[in-house]
């Protein structure tokens, strides 16, 4: 009996999968390249058949299964993200990077001015409890600005 070469179309049929996948299993090497456009039947039934052994007895690779397999989990983490984004529980990088430059150079200049506006009320004090006392006032009322500041310049969601 003749083998008769068919056409990509038909053993995508035979195979009941898409004539991607067939074309993916003879780039793969699991069943022989087309010539002329056209498989030989027989040996890509039998080399899909040995395919699917190997996979049953848990060697060869599952590769196209594998490939959907993180095709949907990339796919679900991707609409995760923008339903994250829609929710306005994410930001882009650029506004975040931004609002953190923002409250840093906020943060440095008071930290650098700290000394000179400090240092005329200490001069006169000789007591150590007092001296921490308004030091921590100080830098409690600093705190206390930065986070104003911060709550005011923070970074919106993107709107839709």
């Amino acid at each position: 009996m003749a083998n008769k070469p068919v056409p990509v179309k038909i053993l995508s049929q035979l195979l009941d999968m898409g004539v991607r996948n067939v074309q993916l299993l003879a780039a793969s090497g699991v069943i022989p390249k087309p010539i002329e456009g056209k498989y030989d039947l027989v040996a890509c039934v039998v080399g899909y058949i040995r395919h699917l052994r190997k996979i049953g007895q848990g060697q060869g690779s599952a590769s196209l299964i594998d490939e959907r397999a993180e095709l949907t989990k990339i796919k679900k983490e991707r609409e995760q993200l923008r339903l994250d984004t829609d929710r306005g529980n994410l930001l882009p990088k650029g506004e975040s990077v931004r609002w953190v430059s923002l409250l840093v150079a906020e943060c440095k200049a008071a930290l650098m001015n700290f000394p000179r506006r400090m240092s005329a009320s200490l001069a006169p004090i000789a007591d150590e409890k007092e001296i921490e006392l308004l030091l921590r006032q100080e830098i409690w009322g600093i705190l206390r600005q930065l986070a104003k500041e911060g709550k005011r310049g923070s970074p919106r969601p993107l709107k839709k």
